[in-house]
């Protein structure tokens, strides 16, 4: 299993939706897709999501646990001693969680580290105020006013925080990669959002977008916005990063027939006309690891190679956090 972990930081002109000082952890595996983990994800999609993050139209049903070697009033960080995982991955990530909740961290699991198999999104919707923090606070109204009304999962008490906030710990059914759209200054909140629609798995009235991908709209710096993916299934040609692109592009192509049938005022430069992509997007990128660099460094033969990378990794960190 490969464990990702994501520390959020702000800025005076864009903060990234954050719950504590170690946000959210992942304990993520490297295999292909299970037959197991097709079932536990057809149940979620069966009860309803769009399938990230969301609050947008953010959510999952929660898919039972058959395992009963627990008392479902236990919870959080106090389940965390009751409650035995079915994988590698959900146990990896409630041994971490166990750590973390002696220093005083409040953490939530999910996926198979939680015994409802609760998926990330309705973790953060019903236990946290992720969606409420930071950028995210900005869009959860707009959007949540266009969303269908979601069915409730199985009951999740809230905690009080502890003093080093919250963390999200859990273990998807698969590996989970990132990707975000970059808007230009040239494109609205409104705009933004069907970017965002366009892309999700289910992006509502009958709308299928990418396979497995879960979008949010959030704020950027200088005026922008940016469309913040979670691809589920990476591991398909439907559901990659090329997918979001293809999507991205047909996107663009929406919007400038949207404008020329509204006889829009363009620059005498015909700026839109010559550079339909760059006039829209920014930039559209890759965040954090892919499955294929995690089993490169898995396949790092000697400690004096590991050691040089986890320096590698280390320095760019403390670079991000500067």
């Amino acid at each position: 299993a490969c464990t990702t972990t994501t520390t959020t930081t702000s800025t005076t002109t864009s903060k990234h939706p954050m719950v504590g000082l170690v946000d959210h952890i992942s304990i993520m595996p490297l295999q292909p897709h299970s037959r197991a983990n097709e079932q536990l994800q057809s149940k979620n999609h069966d009860s309803h999501d769009h399938g990230k993050i969301e609050h947008d139209d953010d959510s999952k049903l929660n898919a039972n646990n058959d395992n009963d070697n627990d008392n479902d009033n236990d919870n959080d960080n106090d389940g965390i001693h009751q409650y035995i995982p079915p994988d590698a991955n959900g146990l990896a990530a409630l041994a971490i969680a166990h750590d973390l909740s002696q220093k005083g961290v409040n953490c939530f699991p999910y996926g198979t580290a939680d015994r409802h198999h609760t998926p990330l999104a309705i973790v953060r919707k019903q236990k946290t105020d992720f969606f409420q923090s930071g950028g995210g606070a900005a869009g959860a109204a707009n959007d949540a006013s266009e969303s269908a009304p979601l069915p409730l999962p199985l009951p999740l008490p809230l905690r009080v925080p502890l003093p080093l906030g919250i963390c999200t710990i859990g273990s998807p059914s698969n590996f989970v990669e990132n990707f975000n759209i970059r808007l230009t200054d040239h494109i609205s909140k409104k705009q933004a959002m069907t970017l965002t629609k366009k892309l999700r798995e289910r992006g509502g009235h009958g709308h299928a977008g990418v396979l497995g991908v879960e979008a949010l709209t959030l704020p950027y710096s200088l005026n922008r916005y940016e469309v913040a993916c979670n691809l589920l299934r990476p591991d398909l040609s439907n559901g990659n990063s090329d997918s979001i692109l293809e999507k991205v592009e047909e996107w663009v192509k929406e919007q400038v027939k949207e404008q020329e049938q509204q006889e829009c005022q363009r620059d005498s430069s015909g700026e839109v006309a010559d550079n339909e992509y760059t006039y829209f997007i920014d930039e559209a990128y890759r965040v954090g690891t892919t499955m294929d660099q995690c089993r490169d460094v898995m396949g790092l033969v000697n400690e004096d190679m590991v050691r040089k990378h986890d320096a590698l990794v280390l320095e760019r960190f403390r670079n991000f956090l500067t």
